[in-house]
């Protein structure tokens, strides 16, 4: 079950996000603009990159660290959100926490490539085994994370579950009795 975000705290948690959401989309609208541009296509001089690959990297930068800044905060308004066993609770808001920081890895991987592909040429592989690296904690963390909370996500459905019956449900135990 969830609950209504009512602390203070959460109210200035949610706003950041909402702000960061805001300011990150803003900034890719007016990257996008800007590779759309008359010009944007040439190269830079001297290199082999181009303007409009150089202002999508300084937006895939200014996203990657929005969605930084976020994790932390989406894991407190996780925590803050979900009521049930603190357990159970505290696996989700770390996986929604390494989830951002994984989509924050692939955004940069996608984001940066159109820089590095030009200057990397056939040594490309180099830059995805970087961001592979990279990318493979957070991963592994979330199977962690995952695999450790199955026993007691387990645990509470299953205490869900008969909880509901022995309140009154009109499980097969209650129809016997009482006649």
């Amino acid at each position: 079950m969830t609950r209504r975000l009512t602390r203070p705290a959460d109210r200035r948690t949610v706003h950041t996000l909402v702000k960061l959401l805001l300011g990150a989309t803003a900034v890719l609208f007016v990257a996008y603009l800007l590779t759309l541009l008359p010009g944007a296509d040439r190269l830079v001089p001297a290199t082999p990159v181009s303007f409009a690959a150089l202002v999508s990297t300084v937006a895939t930068a200014v996203l990657v660290a929005a969605l930084w800044v976020a994790a932390p905060r989406l894991a407190a308004v996780t925590r803050s959100a979900l009521s049930g066993p603190e357990a159970v609770v505290e696996h989700l808001a770390s996986v929604v926490h390494w989830l951002v920081v994984l989509v924050a890895v692939l955004v940069a991987h996608g984001g940066f490539a159109g820089v590095a592909a030009p200057i990397l040429g056939g040594s490309m592989w180099l830059y995805d085994l970087a961001f592979l690296l990279v990318a493979v904690p957070p991963v592994v963390i979330i199977g962690v994370r995952l695999y450790v909370g199955i026993d007691p996500a387990a645990t509470a459905i299953t205490d869900g579950l008969f909880e509901t019956e022995d309140d009154g449900g009109s499980g097969p135990e209650r129809e016997g009795q009482g006649a």
